[in-house]
């Protein structure tokens, strides 16, 4: 078993949808690989799709719902 299916199989186990890092990088599960995304500066969080615009979307440690607005200003500090 590889890296990331290791790390992938123990954030499903554990309810995650990816790997964020404040303001860097938000990827979910099955798009990370050793050379992006994966170092000590990232923990598991939870995807958050925009309503509106569904190719736009975070990986939050916020498990609870967000809203449109809130995910716009999650994308907007990246950028």
């Amino acid at each position: 078993m590889k890296v990331t299916q290791i790390i992938e199989t123990g954030l499903k186990e554990n309810g995650f949808d990816g790997l964020v890092s404040r303001g860097t990088c938000g990827r979910t599960i099955g798009y990370f690989s050793p050379g992006n995304c994966l170092s000590d500066d990232f923990e598991g969080g939870y995807k958050h799709t925009h309503s509106e615009r569904p190719d736009d979307w975070i990986i939050s440690t916020i498990k609870e719902p967000m809203t449109d607005i809130e995910i716009d200003d999650c994308i907007m500090e990246v950028y």
